[in-house]
């Protein structure tokens, strides 16, 4: 199954990504200067998420390498504001 094509946030709520389908390594970028964005992973299918360090951080990046076993992503941005799985 294809990774997810590049989407742009449109509610305050985060967004859920689902990754089971997915084949690892994944980078999960999110484009954003908000002061709350994150990208948070889970392993137990969306029920506890966790916020790993970041691969590359700067004032309008995110990015994170996931080698695996990630089931669900969660995406905190502004409205407006742009995430990838890559």
């Amino acid at each position: 199954m294809a990774a997810p094509t590049p989407s742009t946030i449109t509610q305050p709520n985060p967004v859920i990504v689902d990754l089971t389908p997915l084949t690892f390594p994944r980078t999960l970028v999110l484009r954003s200067s908000a002061s709350n964005r994150a990208i948070k992973l889970s392993v137990d299918g969306g029920i506890e998420f966790f916020q790993p360090n970041y691969d590359a951080n700067s004032q309008t990046l995110l990015a994170l390498v996931v080698n695996g076993p990630a089931t669900t992503a969660q995406i905190t941005g502004a409205t407006g504001d742009t995430w990838d799985v890559i």
